[in-house]
């Protein structure tokens, strides 16, 4: 529930404390999530908390509320699990930078070090012995806390991505701007990579110098692999920067690229794919995205397919001059006028709903005349 707290409104939850200790103001306390019989209705699980420990950390209840400081267990209380309070930290704090979560055996929040942070200091402060501290509590969706990775900043991004696995693969970024120092490396596995909010709360960019901001180009692969990203702002406008490449040269396997609700921000090629013929295939399903800059495929095996659905192609789409089947689907989509070049008459482009722009106001059902390079053209118009 909601209620105020100094003035502010902040959300409240009456937890039962499991333990015998003492508590105090801002203590931090974790739910006994896995009380009882795992196969069995447990009603305990949504309100017991205790002291947090290495099994609970992802399990964070929230803050004892100053109204039940003092209380010692076991017994009912109030604890903060979302909102501006005071919160009982060990560590030296800096406003607007220092993110807290809990640590095992102790009811002071630590240094977020990984994972999901719960709080975000609102207060500088230097902390040699604990005590309290303003800050915010962040209402973290509980379904990041299981298996993602949740990061804040370009730091936490470089970090999942290099401390990610074939089983540990979903990367989730918080609302902000993330300035990468070097190009993202993707690993050689399925990874997928969200932006809480969506593009418009999520962007990615990186200096001048950084091409491409994000590089899939695994030196193998076990089998089919996906890399899906979703609700990003990839702001690759500095001079030739190219978004995403993909280069499967030596993967040996198959290459999806996935992205949905994405916008491209362009320099340089908002995708560029490079193709081994000898490698598989690279195939491309977008949906609802934005691309200002062009795509850049190189066809180069007869199962590459190049899907976008709903999707703006503001500058266009050109693919390799290959003499290898390839299927080109455009849904609902808009495309640069004369923007569809290269090509050769083993790639078929097939066109359904899909206008063309002139970028100077003037939209019309693709056809033949936007379709400048020497694909096979099947378009149908709705009209």
């Amino acid at each position: 529930m909601a209620v105020q707290y100094e003035n502010t409104p902040v959300d409240v939850k009456r937890v039962y404390f499991t333990g015998t200790d003492t508590l105090y103001e801002g203590y931090a306390l974790c739910y006994d999530w896995d009380s009882g019989t795992a196969s069995a209705i447990d009603a305990n699980r949504r309100t017991n908390v205790e002291k947090p420990a290495t099994a609970n950390l992802g399990h964070f209840a929230g803050v004892v509320h100053p109204g039940c400081g003092g209380r010692t267990g076991p017994g009912w209380l109030d604890v903060i699990t979302a909102g501006p309070c005071n919160v009982y930290t060990d560590e030296s704090c800096v406003i607007g930078v220092t993110r807290l979560a809990p640590k095992n055996a102790s009811y002071a929040m630590a240094a977020w070090s990984g994972g999901v942070a719960e709080a975000i200091a609102l207060q500088t402060i230097n902390r040699i012995t604990p005590g309290l501290v303003s800050a915010q509590l962040e209402q973290v969706p509980i379904g990041l806390k299981a298996d993602m990775a949740v990061c804040y900043d370009a730091a936490s991004l470089v970090a999942a991505v290099a401390a990610s696995t074939s089983t540990n693969n979903k990367i989730v970024l918080m609302p902000g701007t993330y300035t990468l120092p070097a190009t993202l490396e993707m690993p050689a596995f399925k990874m997928v990579m969200v932006g809480m909010g969506g593009r418009e709360a999520v962007e990615i960019n990186a200096a001048v110098a950084v091409s491409p901001l994000v590089n899939i180009a695994p030196t193998s692969l076990p089998g089919t692999t996906e890399y899906i990203f979703r609700g990003i702002y990839v702001n690759h406008s500095e001079s030739a920067q190219v978004g995403i490449q993909v280069d499967n040269t030596n993967a040996g396997r198959r290459i999806i690229l996935e992205p949905t609700d994405c916008t491209f921000e362009c320099g340089g090629n908002s995708i560029d794919v490079d193709h081994d013929g000898a490698s598989r295939s690279v195939r491309i399903y977008a949906k609802d995205c934005y691309f200002e800059g062009a795509i850049n495929f190189d066809v180069g095996e007869a199962d590459d397919r190049i899907r976008f659905k709903d999707c703006q192609l503001i500058g266009g789409l050109v693919t390799g001059a290959d003499a290898t089947a390839c299927e080109i689907l455009l849904e609902g989509c808009r495309v640069l006028h004369e923007g569809i070049s290269g090509g050769n008459a083993a790639q078929k482009i097939n066109a359904i709903a899909t206008v063309s722009d002139d970028d100077a106001g003037t939209y019309a059902p693709l056809d033949s005349s936007d379709c400048t390079g020497s694909h096979t053209e099947n378009l149908v118009v709705f009209s």
